[in-house]
């Protein structure tokens, strides 16, 4: 992430099992929302300031995505998708940061549903308990403004809410 925010020098690494950290994506500002399909053949990455998510063809024998494609394209000054999820129908969960909302993607990109938080800036959704129909979605405090926080209380907390569709076991890392 380049904190400053003022060129697209972030990047994607990739930790391979020996340790090794690979460069996978470039010209980045904000990294954010690295999920992948159920079937581990599509990779979902988000850059927070082009309020831009995108998908790549993934090859999981070599970590290496190719074929970068727009997934879900938003228009709206607080549409900024920051960390994502993906569950088992392929739906594509995403936390809007400055938004106060996570949304729900078809495998499609198209809008499926909203749900509220009670702070505006959520930063990852990840599913969770033991059936993994438990959303958590975590939330920013720092550098939000007194009046917000007034009204918003709870920023900076992690909620949870329950969802019909299960999301994916996190792959166990390798190395």
């Amino acid at each position: 992430m380049n904190e400053r925010r003022d060129a697209n020098t972030a990047a994607l690494l990739r930790l391979d099992p020996d340790f090794t950290l690979t460069p996978i994506l470039a010209d980045i500002m904000i990294s954010n929302g690295l999920a992948f399909s159920p079937d581990g053949r599509t990779m979902y990455h988000a850059d927070t300031p082009t309020h831009t998510v995108r998908a790549f063809d993934y090859d999981a024998v070599t970590g290496t995505p190719s074929r970068p494609r727009v997934f879900a394209q938003f228009s709206g000054e607080t549409d900024r998708p920051d960390g994502g999820a993906v569950d088992r129908d392929g739906n594509y969960w995403s936390a809007f940061y400055r938004g106060g909302k996570v949304v729900k993607l078809s495998p499609q990109g198209n809008v499926l549903d909203e749900f509220v938080v009670p702070a505006k800036c959520p930063t990852m959704c990840a599913f969770g308990g033991e059936d993994l129909r438990t959303l958590f979605v975590t939330s920013a405090r720092q550098q939000r403004e007194p009046e917000e926080l007034a009204q918003l209380p709870q920023s900076g907390g992690i909620f949870a809410m329950r969802v019909d569709v299960p999301g994916l076991p996190e792959p166990q890392f390798a190395g």
